[in-house]
């Protein structure tokens, strides 16, 4: 289980083509910031060196269990690079380069390998099980591999640049009512999901969901309004409906018009169900 970071000379020689959902996302990110409006796109890259490993490791760090990546300081130092500094912001894709999520750099500490404690690895592997093993073992290998290419051998003392991160983008949710520690989340897709969703289904079928998915909306703040329910609006990418009895798990297959990516998830409010108050039961 490796969850390496790529070698800052891979990185720095033959620029590749940038994926059009890299600048896609970077122009969602600056929407919902415009603080960040100004600022240069940044780095776009994959973990590890295969697709099994890279599309694994990029899904953890979307649902939040990956917050750490790992680098040899070999590497800066042969490469003339900077270590990475705390607030700088990657856009991390799967391997065949298609954006999924904006990270940003917390914390950089330089640890030698063998002092790498069971809390970092866990955060940089994913898991709590067996975490330092894992690692230990993911990395000595993954480090090896690269160190053999000019002539070197991984010592238990040689220093690991230890980035954490926090995941910036696709932010949490896109609203979110709170009632006495109960809570009441709905979910609308992004930019790209919608681009997918009309190439998918074409434009007919395409707007008449995004039609269901307004009138949903709409009877939602509606309901929240009348309650005096305040919300906040942010963003989110995962698309389920979730009841306080029953959770049903939606996919792009599902022909129920707006189901197929809206979702409410909560207990009660005023002591009714969400989807009584709407009318959906």
């Amino acid at each position: 289980m490796a969850s390496c970071k790529p070698d800052p000379k891979t990185q720095i020689a033959a620029p590749q083509k940038i994926d059009p959902t890299v600048y896609a996302m970077w122009e969602d990110y600056g929407q919902a910031h415009p603080e960040a409006k100004s600022n240069e796109m940044p780095e776009s890259w994959f973990f590890h060196d295969n697709q099994k490993d890279a599309d694994r490791l990029v899904a953890l760090v979307i649902n939040g269990k990956k917050r750490a990546s790992s680098g040899l300081y070999a590497w800066y130092q042969e490469a003339g690079a900077d270590l990475p500094a705390v607030g700088a912001k990657s856009i991390i894709t799967n391997f065949d380069g298609t954006a999924q999520a904006i990270i940003e750099i917390i914390q950089v500490d330089t640890v030698p390998f063998n002092q790498i404690s069971a809390a970092y690895a866990a955060m940089d592997t994913g898991t709590e099980v067996d975490a330092l093993a894992q690692w230990k073992k993911a990395h000595r290998a993954f480090f090896q591999n690269t160190l053999e290419e000019s002539g070197q051998k991984l010592t238990e003392d040689m220093l690991v640049v230890c980035e954490m991160f926090k995941t910036v983008w696709p932010e949490e949710v896109l609203y979110e009512i709170k009632l006495n520690e109960r809570s009441v989340v709905g979910v609308s897709p992004d930019s790209l999901q919608l681009e997918a969703m009309q190439f998918k289904w074409g434009e007919e079928d395409f707007f008449t969901a995004m039609d269901d998915l307004m009138w949903y909306s709409a009877q939602m703040m509606e309901v929240l309004d009348s309650l005096q329910i305040p919300y906040i609006n942010t963003e989110r990418r995962r698309f389920k409906i979730v009841t306080p009895t029953e959770r049903l798990e939606v996919d792009n297959d599902t022909p129920e018009g707006g189901w197929r990516y809206f979702y409410f998830i909560g207990e009660t409010i005023a002591e009714k169900d969400l989807f009584e108050l709407l009318e959906l039961k």
